[in-house]
């Protein structure tokens, strides 16, 4: 949401889920960030889903976070087309509709800034067994188109945040070592480049790469750990920041404007913490 407070146009393209889901878990996630700490209330999705608000927590998720996240004019605005709106070809086409939907007839607004795609894989996945090919070539040949795009929108370019699956032999490599590890802080070195799964075009087609890592003793104390272990503009962070993580990843952003943060690079550190919270 950190480009939402910046207001930054995004469109959110998702394959997996309604987008009235999406909706509202984005909403959750907006009660759930610092702006809203003062009132104390405590809201989920499983609250939400089931019914389970206590009066002031309707209060406060009706009357205050869903008219803020819609109306607040430090806000850019957020546009959610889930599968059932879209084919897989017709990407580009649906950016360019929201480009122009958001600028307005005479463009006095601003377009699109943030495509955001959920997730890379189970679109590869549509699109292979249009084109035939296997699950690892579609994902080559959809990162590669991605790229494409993000360079190339009307004659201007984009910003694509594509999701990725992480590959299970990463994560359990990953669970392994810190397991093993006789090093005081054993969530050091946890992904890497070839930590993707189905593809290394992937990463060779980003200009930066995020991971997103926790177990059963991170999400215990609330926390993730974050790595930018590919970043094509500047250093990365291979020694992962600690995040603040609240059940279910309702959140993840930053803690207490970099207490508790780990990181090699404390300047870093705190813009990968921002990032973290898109």
């Amino acid at each position: 949401m950190a480009g939402n407070n910046m207001r930054y146009n995004a469109c959110f393209i998702s394959l997996e889920m309604y987008a009235k889901d999406i909706y509202r878990r984005l909403a959750v996630r907006h009660a759930n960030s610092p702006l809203f700490g003062k009132y104390n209330q405590v809201i989920t999705m499983k609250k939400l889903i089931n019914g389970e608000f206590t009066k002031d927590e309707e209060d406060l998720f009706y009357g205050k976070v869903v008219p803020d996240l819609n109306r607040n004019p430090k806000y850019g605005n957020i546009m959610v087309v889930d599968s059932l709106e879209i084919g897989v070809q017709k990407i580009d086409q649906v950016a360019a509709y929201v480009d122009d939907k958001m600028a307005g007839e005479e463009r006095k607004q601003n377009g699109l800034h943030l495509l955001i795609i959920d997730y890379i894989q189970l679109l590869a996945q549509w699109w292979g067994d249009t084109l035939q090919v296997d699950r690892i070539t579609a994902t080559g040949k959809m990162a590669r188109w991605l790229k494409e795009l993000a360079m190339s929108f009307k004659g201007r370019g984009l910003t694509v945040f594509a999701l990725s699956q992480l590959s299970r032999a990463a994560f359990m490599s990953a669970k392994e070592s810190i397991k093993n590890s006789h090093e005081n802080n054993p969530y050091q070195y946890v992904y890497n480049v070839t930590s993707f799964a189905e593809s290394s075009e992937i990463e060779r087609a980003s200009d930066a790469c995020i991971t997103i890592y926790s177990d059963d003793k991170l999400k215990e104390q609330g926390q993730a750990l974050v790595q930018l272990i590919k970043n094509r503009d500047g250093e990365t962070i291979d020694v992962g920041i600690r995040v603040r993580a609240l059940p279910n990843f309702g959140y993840i952003g930053d803690m207490e404007r970099g207490k508790n943060v780990e990181t090699h690079n404390e300047a870093v550190g705190e813009l990968l913490a921002d990032v973290a919270n898109i």
